[in-house]
């Protein structure tokens, strides 16, 4: 009894070693996908590593290369997120809805260019929204009470 017992979830082929040179892998794909006279397969990559690493045993071989590509490809590009409020128009912001918790958010925004009158146009939406969260947050936290 014991003699075929199935091997951990991700231990059935044993040791892969690729924690240690991940981010090694990652800056060689993304290499190849910025330029493509860079581009490497898993074979050329792993062969790579063995050169820089000459005295290292425990080195990851083509095919756990290969998967480490396979999650990088399958990987959404990261988006940038869009700009935040100004640090002190946000500040204002907030201590207007902690003063006025039942505050309007167009009534915020009127308040705010009367205290920044520089502010761009672009900016009112985002004061209008982050009044509405600030409400929003104020009322779950009364709840929560």
């Amino acid at each position: 009894m014991g003699w075929g017992r199935q091997p951990s979830r991700g231990e059935t082929y044993g040791a892969t070693y690729v924690g240690k040179f991940h981010g090694e892998i990652e800056r060689l794909y993304n290499q190849g996908k910025v330029n493509k006279d860079m581009k490497a397969s898993s074979a050329q990559i792993a062969e790579f590593l063995r050169l820089q690493h000459p005295t290292k045993f425990c080195l990851p071989g083509p095919w756990a290369v290969q998967q480490v590509f396979a999650k990088l490809g399958q990987q959404k590009p990261t988006t940038r997120r869009r700009s935040k409020v100004p640090q002190d128009v946000a500040a204002f912001v907030t201590h207007l809805v902690k003063d006025m918790p039942n505050i309007k958010p167009a009534a915020a925004l009127r308040q705010v260019l009367q205290a920044f009158p520089d502010l761009d146009e672009v900016w009112h939406q985002k004061v209008s929204a982050k009044t509405s969260v600030l409400k929003t947050k104020a009322k779950a936290q009364v709840l929560r009470l």
